[in-house]
């Protein structure tokens, strides 16, 4: 037999819902968000690449072996060529990175607003109906 403190102390199943709804399922979008923030973070190495960003691409350095003038200049070019290929290349790394951190963001953003604009619907379309069925 059931005796009155276990039937109160269950919770109803608008208590779960709404537990479900408004805790449980936001909690996790804000897990698979965070997730594939620092994913994007990590795979972009965005901070290692704003550290190094003026550094040669592939540490690719030109050293004379003659001490001549020309070939100093050579080398000085090459070096330079070197560098600026590795600061377009590693811009365009943070650039994406970024772009896909804001693309999450705005994704985040709407998730959450059709999210919880869903419950509304859903209410104001069960009240819709009811008042179909009364008037007709």
């Amino acid at each position: 037999m059931h005796n009155q403190t276990d039937i109160k102390s269950r919770p109803n199943s608008l208590s779960l819902f709404t537990n479900w709804y408004f805790i449980e399922i936001p909690k996790f979008f804000v897990l698979v968000y965070t997730g594939l923030q620092k994913k994007i973070w990590y795979y972009f190495n965005i901070t290692f690449l704003l550290k190094t960003i003026f550094q040669p691409w592939k540490r690719d350095l030109v050293v004379p072996v003659n001490p001549s003038i020309i070939y100093y200049i050579q080398a000085f070019i090459e070096n330079l060529i070197s560098r600026f290929m590795g600061l377009v290349i590693r811009f365009v790394a943070i650039i994406t990175g970024l772009v896909l951190i804001i693309l999450v963001n705005v994704l985040f953003a709407v998730l959450m607003i059709i999210w919880y604009c869903l419950l509304f619907l859903l209410i104001l379309s069960f009240i819709k109906g009811i008042l179909g069925l009364i008037n007709s």
